[in-house]
């Protein structure tokens, strides 16, 4: 149980009251009764605003004699624990009823819930669940949908995404009655009622109304208490929100927040015409159903995320491979021009590096290249830039037209080599439908977005029109382009340290040489000095002994073979 509580202004926007299904005790730790719904004096024998101030005990021990020591011992765990929601079967008047007990505010809840004979058969197996959901790897949220339908007997099932700028898109709808509008692919724009729903939904991650035309059973406490129904199930939904669900056609409603990574992704809204009842234990089934969604749409989402990161750093490797080939960025970057085109998702670039300029599928002169280099250096502070709008701001300043393209990306690198690299992409059309008039987007009157009002039996319908973009650079191709300028960093710095390496081995290797020359050098003067006497020796004296010859002529071959490397052999 999330133990959060609303603040105050937002929890204005509570029902004051209860839905008249159930029955709600409040007591204070004391357990003296200060608070309740009204509907409770259907059991008690007398006024409920009479038993306020009454000990809970003396009334479940003349109301419900059989629990009274259950119910005992579950108050006592909530009050151990006040993060435990305590759940159990109780009898009023021969129905009977799910009681939920839980602590708030230092205030202990009694929350009786009448349990419904089930009109849909079916209900989750979790077996069945997990196999569907791994069947539909990818159309997760579609699965979801059908499958709430056929266990729930809801009209209409929708999964609401949260997207750019707090607006909304719906992703994913299963609709099993004609009277209900289907409206896949539409957006909402961000209204005050879905940022209520964001702080009701933080608090309690589902909520559910039977029939939301249905009376609510007003709350009766002391004066000096202030009863917050925002943990309470059978809470009646507010009147802001029954407005606009009433005006949706809709008379029944089941919403549970979505939460990745401990945020609020969106809501699935399990809708009916007519009003519903869901039975506590299958509405809490299938919120468990749709948090096992859940967690396997996240699960796809990092595998995606991993696959990404993976391809990613196999095209570093290329990279890094080309630089130490090549050694010259510039080539080893036009080798791989086609991949860096397909992972920043464009549809041509440029590369500019050291007042050389190459373009991969696109014709364009440098002049151009360099007016729109120096633009983004004034405009930019950062050493990466994307815009899908770029032309639309820029375009006339610096003459050039939408037919090349509208949207760039680019990185700069400053190093030994100065490498600017800008992507491109073409205009790209969009059409947008708005369920609900975009009041702050129309009235920024932007030059290139046309709203056309379509008229509809019941819903606000608009449709939007804008040119002169093109896709928005997305959290993936701003992460790669980021990696692209660290990798060339990465891999220049690198290739200088290697530079300075070599050059220092082939300074030692020098002095290697140098060394042994000197030490060659001093190992010959003695055999070329024998060699040189012996030979002066049998030049000068013609007439000498022949013994004395032969010895100069050995001690010539000796002097030879050392300086050849063979030791000389004795005589």
């Amino acid at each position: 149980m999330n133990n959060q509580v609303l603040i105050k202004d937002e929890h204005m926007f509570l029902s004051e009251g209860i839905q008249e299904f159930g029955y709600l005790l409040i007591t204070d730790t004391e357990f003296n009764l200060i608070a309740g719904s009204e509907n409770c004096d259907e059991w008690l024998c007398e006024d409920f605003s009479d038993c306020l101030g009454l000990n809970l005990w003396n009334i479940l021990t003349d109301y419900f004699p059989n629990y009274v020591a259950s119910i005992n011992k579950a108050v006592h765990q909530v009050l151990d624990d006040i993060n435990e929601r305590v759940l159990m079967e109780v009898f009023i008047n021969e129905d009977s009823y799910y009681l939920n007990i839980y602590l708030l505010n230092d205030l202990i809840y009694l929350e009786f819930e009448k349990k419904f004979e089930d009109s849909n058969v079916f209900f989750p197996k979790f077996e069945i669940v997990d196999k569907l959901l791994s069947k539909n790897k990818g159309n997760i949220w579609q699965a979801a949908c059908s499958y709430i339908t056929k266990i729930s007997g809801f009209d209409r099932i929708r999964v609401f995404q949260f997207v750019e700028g707090g607006n909304g898109l719906i992703i994913a709808e299963s609709i099993d009655n004609n009277e209900l509008e289907g409206i896949l692919g539409c957006y909402y724009p961000d209204m005050d009622i879905f940022k209520l729903a964001k702080n009701i939904h933080q608090v309690n991650v589902h909520r559910y109304a039977a029939q939301i035309d249905g009376p609510t059973i007003r709350i009766i406490s002391n004066p000096k208490y202030e009863p917050n129904l925002s943990q309470t199930n059978i809470r009646m939904v507010s009147p802001i929100h029954a407005a606009y669900m009433l005006k949706d056609g809709v008379n029944s409603n089941l919403s549970v927040a979505l939460q990745i990574d401990g945020k609020l992704w969106g809501f699935i809204f399990c809708q009916s015409q007519e009003a519903k009842k869901i039975n506590l234990l299958k509405r809490e089934a299938l919120v468990y159903f749709i948090q096992m969604a859940v967690n396997r749409y996240a699960e796809e989402q990092k595998n995606y995320e991993k696959e990404f990161h993976d391809d990613i750093r196999n095209f570093e490797l290329q990279l890094k491979e080309k630089l130490v080939l090549k050694n010259n960025l510039a080539e080893s970057l036009r080798v791989l021009e086609k991949e860096l085109c397909y992972y920043a998702k464009a549809d041509s670039m440029v590369i500019f590096i050291n007042g050389r300029m190459y373009a991969y599928n696109i014709v364009i002169g440098e002049q151009k290249i360099l007016e729109i280099i120096a633009l983004l250096k004034s405009e930019c502070k950062e050493q990466y830039y994307a815009d899908h709008e770029f032309i639309m701001k820029y375009g006339e300043q610096l003459e050039i037209n939408s037919e090349r393209f509208v949207g760039l990306a680019g990185l700069h690198v400053e190093m030994d080599e100065s490498c600017t690299i800008l992507w491109f992409r073409k205009e790209k059309e969009f059409h947008r439908k708005w369920v609900e008039k975009p009041v702050r987007r129309i009235g920024m009157n932007l030059p290139n977005e046309i709203f056309t009002h379509e008229e509809h039996p019941y819903l606000d319908i608009w449709n939007q029109k804008t040119v002169g973009t093109s896709e928005p650079w997305g959290e993936d191709e701003i992460y790669f382009i980021k990696r692209l300028r660290e990798l060339i960093l990465q891999s220049a710095n690198n290739f200088s340290q290697e530079i300075d390496k070599l050059n220092k081995e082939v300074g030692d290797l020098n002095r290697a040489l140098d060394n042994y020359a000197n030490t060659v050098s001093h190992d010959l003067k003695n055999p070329l000095s024998a060699i040189n006497l012996s030979t002066q020796m049998l030049l000068q004296r013609p007439d000498m002994k022949e013994e004395l010859r032969n010895r100069m002529l050995k001690n010539t071959k000796d002097a030879v073979e050392v300086i050849g490397g063979v030791a000389p052999k004795c005589s």
